[in-house]
């Protein structure tokens, strides 16, 4: 048995040229390696994605094509960023996004994927937080709601990676200790709330959009 809860949990961010990580490039990347809570490493990279930054997504995460011109492409930090990778736990918040993204990224690096354990710390929030409604899941609105302070990290591109490994620690005492049956647990929670999802859209006729696992 992996009891997860005792290992370093390997945060993670992207920011892209898009929202489909079928299409979209990374343009930057924050890692933060976390034990219970505190970052014990952080590091972020701005990445030339080899392609232009649609002007909306710029607007979405304030970079734009003049800020990763000197930058160094996926490539040349795929070796640093795999190795960091490797052997560990990771999370993500809306973890399917982050995760098919950097597969993309290291398959055109003719890379191997990266390791299949993955927590998914949007999935806790919904599935602690029995209320629904427009924007309360954002990132920063979760962390307003459950006290998260990000201290002098606030307003960084580390914030976000630092702020799921924070939800996790918020969440873990109600969670299983073993790694496997906190995986298949984490996965029929995504399955219900990707169903209660669909009903919703059917009701109101909306379309839900593409399902990411």
């Amino acid at each position: 048995m992996l009891v997860w809860k005792e290992e370093p949990i390997l945060c993670i961010d992207t920011e892209t040229t898009g929202p489909d990580p079928d299409t979209a490039r990374v343009v930057e990347i924050a890692l933060a390696l976390m034990l219970k809570g505190a970052v014990q490493w952080a590091c972020t990279w701005r990445v030339n994605p080899g392609v232009a930054i649609p002007k909306a997504a710029s607007e979405v995460h304030g970079i734009y094509n003049e800020d990763v011109v000197e930058a160094p492409p996926f490539e040349a930090i795929l070796d640093l960023v795999g190795l960091v990778m490797y052997y560990r736990v990771c999370a993500a918040y809306n973890a399917p996004f982050d995760r098919l993204i950097l597969a993309r990224e290291f398959a055109l690096c003719g890379a191997e994927v990266p390791p299949e354990w993955w927590i998914d710390p949007l999935v806790l929030a919904r599935q602690f937080i029995r209320i629904r409604g427009s924007g309360i899941f954002r990132l920063d609105n979760i962390c307003s709601r459950l006290r998260i302070d990000l201290g002098e990290l606030a307003h960084t591109a580390t914030a976000d990676a630092v702020a799921s490994g924070k939800i996790i620690s918020h969440y873990a005492s109600q969670l299983p200790d073993d790694l496997q049956e906190f995986a298949e647990l984490q996965a029929f929670w995504a399955e219900e709330q990707w169903s209660e999802w669909v009903a919703y859209c059917n009701r109101v006729g909306r379309d839900p959009g593409k399902k990411r696992v």
